[in-house]
């Protein structure tokens, strides 16, 4: 079987943004301690506001943008990698020529998990 993994796109109603989760289940059950995914925002969109209890890691593979985060505004850049705390809101914004094109990798708060032990 090889080793690429499936990626699954989703439509998230929102004009500009292309998002898609990879599939981390099937053959893979319960090797992987994350979800990801990828997804792109075209010049003039933004993400919605999200907040949420996982933690979370965004890599720009491309572009340029503004990550509103905690209410700050940070720049983003490709080949940077920013960290997202839990329960802190946070969006992309796209005011860029370019798309931007992210990365994002989350999982749960290691204190959090149940030991089943």
């Amino acid at each position: 079987m090889p080793p690429r993994l499936p990626f699954d796109r989703q439509d998230v109603g929102l004009d500009g943004v292309d998002y898609g989760e990879f599939d981390l289940t099937g053959r893979c059950e319960g090797l992987f301690p994350f979800k990801c995914s990828l997804f792109s925002v075209s010049s003039g969109s933004s993400t919605p506001i999200d907040c949420h209890a996982v933690l979370e890691c965004w890599l720009v593979l491309c572009g340029t943008g503004t990550l509103h985060y905690d209410g700050k505004t940070h720049a983003l850049s490709a080949h940077s990698l920013f960290f997202i705390e839990s329960h802190k809101k946070h969006f992309l914004e796209n005011c860029s020529d370019t798309t931007i094109t992210v990365f994002s990798i989350w999982w749960v708060k290691p204190d959090t998990v149940k030991d089943n032990g």
